[in-house]
């Protein structure tokens, strides 16, 4: 489910970022106070019991697709989808496509009240719904505590398997829920309930069945690195991100690969410069970023090149023993996430 839609248009070169936010959220009542949110933006949100819906509720009344809720222009809309104990709009049953205003109560079911909220902007601290990985095969499922969740060896690990190190995954879980597997240099979208393979065992990321869980904000993984960046006419083209903690650090000397952290490094100070919250800092459309890289020329690269480059960076990044996701790349658009950048 998208919660920004970015636009780009240049700036000294580098995309100058705008956004507009999703315009309304669903909550998910508890006595009469929200417990957890989901947002409603592009896409259209599917909620019942089924662990891939949008909106997840458990409760045993609940049909597995129950309801299906989206936006057309300034209206949403709510459509029950012939469940079994009905949905109800301020107490009335509905049965064909029924208009939603905010602060409006939506009852599925007997007792799973939402409401529907107006929002002008999203706060960086937006409540995501609390969510687990399950192993399927035991049964046995793990909080997700942040926006890093890693499976492998090491007291580091939030599900630990004994593996090789090399085959050590990592999901990396944006702000509007949507999660990516990373092993090795691969990386792929999977769904919420999706059963996939990391580390030897069938695993599955889901919401968290009982909605009356406390619910508390996930925080974003730090990542302490300094990027120090020389591109220019005249200057030697080279990039270091390193970590003070250990002193580790990852040299860049080729060209591309120097150019890219450049031009995300200055895009991320550019946001912070501007007071952009995190979750929407350093975010730089793929054209923008193969504009940076190879200038004119890009017209004559495919994406299929900027892949390459981002790959080789990351590859020099985990051989350094740092973190390979402190680039992020979805919906064509990459960022990097870092402490302190000194740009050259």
């Amino acid at each position: 489910m998208k919660r920004y839609v970015y636009s780009a248009t240049m700036t000294d070169g580098l995309a100058d970022m705008n956004y507009t936010p999703a315009p309304f959220a669903i909550d998910v009542l508890q006595d009469g106070q929200a417990v957890y949110s989901v947002l409603l933006g592009d896409l259209q949100v599917m909620s019942g019991r089924a662990p891939g819906n949008g909106l997840v509720l458990s409760a045993g009344d609940i049909s597995w697709h129950h309801a299906v809720f989206w936006k057309e222009g300034d209206q949403v809309w709510v459509n029950d989808l012939n469940s079994t104990n009905g949905t109800f709009l301020e107490g009335k049953r509905i049965t064909e496509p029924t208009i939603v205003h905010p602060g409006e109560r939506i009852r599925l079911g007997t007792n799973s009240t939402l409401q529907l909220r107006s929002i002008e902007s999203i706060a960086p601290e937006a409540v995501r719904p609390p969510m687990v990985v399950e192993d399927v095969g035991s049964e046995i499922s793990v909080p997700v505590l942040s926006d890093r969740f890693r499976i492998g060896p090491g007291p580091n690990a939030d599900l630990r398997v004994e593996v090789p190190a090399e085959e050590t995954a990592t999901l990396v879980i944006f702000e509007d829920a949507e999660v990516f597997l990373g092993i090795g240099e691969e990386e792929r979208k999977i769904e919420l309930g999706e059963i996939f393979e990391a580390c030897g065992r069938e695993l599955r990321v889901r919401i968290a069945a009982d909605v009356h869980a406390p619910t508390d904000v996930m925080p974003a993984s730090e990542y302490p690195y300094t990027v120090t960046a020389r591109l220019g006419a005249g200057a030697v083209a080279q990039a270091t991100i390193a970590d003070p903690r250990n002193r580790k650090s990852c040299l860049i000397t080729a060209e591309s690969r120097v150019a890219l952290v450049y031009v995300l490094a200055k895009q991320l100070k550019h946001d912070r410069d501007r007071g952009l919250p995190l979750s929407q800092q350093g975010w730089v459309d793929d054209d923008d970023v193969g504009l940076g890289i190879w200038g004119r020329r890009w017209r004559e690269h495919s994406k299929g090149h900027l892949n390459v480059v981002v790959h080789r960076v990351r590859k020099q990044l985990a051989d350094s023993e740092l973190d390979q996701w402190c680039i992020e790349k979805r919906r064509k658009r990459i960022r990097l996430r870092a402490d302190e950048i000194v740009l050259d």
